[in-house]
């Protein structure tokens, strides 16, 4: 059911109850990250959004991230993200910047107000990058650091081992920085 423990996610969702059953059915931005937020709460597990990132295939954007997986280049996949991926989450930005000394960064940027619910969406959406990138690159590949606009949170520890990199807090945008 979509109740539990007195919360209705229909409502928090903003979805009618036949929603779930329509792959067309929209899910109102703000609606999507405080049901991440709320999966996280409800878990006890503030990582949720993060490992559920993790699990994403190319496949399960659809269409977008299944030619984005099959550019030629990390590069061109990316662009071809940044592209289509306004179709799924308006005012959201994905770029590979240059940042000397051999280095890119993976910037990851969303017009919407911080809030819980950005948090575990940047989380999703990291966590997701760090499973496109390892299965690009192979299992043990890691990022140099990791980057998020939010401040910094108790489960610092466990998102660095998770990224196994340094995360670095209250940036200009989310991402990665990674060898060229």
């Amino acid at each position: 059911t979509m109740a539990h423990q007195g919360t209705d996610y229909a409502a928090l969702t903003g979805m009618a109850p036949a929603d779930p059953a329509d792959e067309t059915a929209l899910i109102n931005q703000r609606h999507y990250m405080e049901l991440l937020h709320r999966c996280a709460v409800e878990t006890g597990d503030p990582l949720f959004p993060l490992k559920l990132g993790l699990r994403m295939e190319a496949g399960d954007l659809g269409a977008i991230g299944l030619l984005a997986a099959n550019k030629p280049t990390l590069r061109t996949a990316i662009a071809s993200l940044n592209e289509h991926f306004r179709s799924y989450q308006q005012g959201a930005d994905i770029a590979i910047e240059s940042v000397g000394d051999g280095l890119v960064r993976l910037t990851y940027r969303v017009g919407e107000r911080l809030t819980e619910g950005l948090e575990a969406d940047i989380d999703l959406t990291l966590g997701a990058a760090l499973a496109f990138f390892r299965r690009f690159f192979g299992p043990r590949w890691r990022p140099r650091e990791a980057h998020v606009v939010y401040g910094p949170v108790a489960h610092r520890k466990s998102l660095e081992r998770v990224f196994d990199a340094p995360v670095w807090f209250l940036q200009d945008a989310n991402g990665f920085t990674f060898e060229e």
